[in-house]
């Protein structure tokens, strides 16, 4: 089974094809982490019908309007302004070592570092430019209330959460 194309989609995720006809993608579920614990999944997706040489498109719905642009005229595009970044964690509190955390999408790459009560840094993780949600392994943490921060150069959120 040989590898071909593949493509970073909003949910952090890296979907892959194979070079020859299949009905299958493989996906890679935790891009950032090394070796094994990326969690390679291989023919993890069926397809409704044989593939070849092609992989989704996922557009960046995302990126507003371009100034100055034809688009912006014929549909009414408005500049859309910065809101609340939507950070949050689930389960709260955290009951096992895997954690979800959604957020709007980010127009950059952006930190997720963790701090214990005491403000030392447990972990932290690297959150892909047009990323919205991410799938974690959270290291072993003692129970006790922990604070995530969601940094970037336009954005900074927090959101504070209780490991049992």
């Amino acid at each position: 089974m040989t590898f071909y194309l593949s493509q970073l989609a909003l949910d952090g995720k890296i979907y892959i094809n194979c070079g020859n006809s299949t009905q299958d993608i493989h996906v890679i579920n935790y891009p950032d982490n090394l070796g094994m614990s990326c969690d390679l999944q291989q023919h993890s997706i069926h397809l409704p019908a044989i593939d070849a040489f092609t992989i989704a498109n996922h557009p960046n719905y995302f990126l507003g309007a371009e100034g100055g642009s034809m688009c912006d005229t014929v549909l009414s595009v408005q500049n859309i302004k910065d809101h609340d970044s939507n950070f949050r964690l689930f389960p709260n509190p955290v009951v096992s070592d895997e954690v979800t955390f959604t957020y709007n999408v980010l127009n950059e790459s952006a930190l997720l570092i963790l701090n214990n009560i005491e403000g030392q840094e447990v972990a932290r993780f690297h959150l892909p430019q047009w990323s919205s949600v991410q799938h974690l392994k959270l290291p072993k943490l003692s129970g006790g209330v922990y604070l995530a921060r969601l940094l970037g150069n336009h954005i900074s959120a927090n959101v504070k959460f209780n490991v049992e």
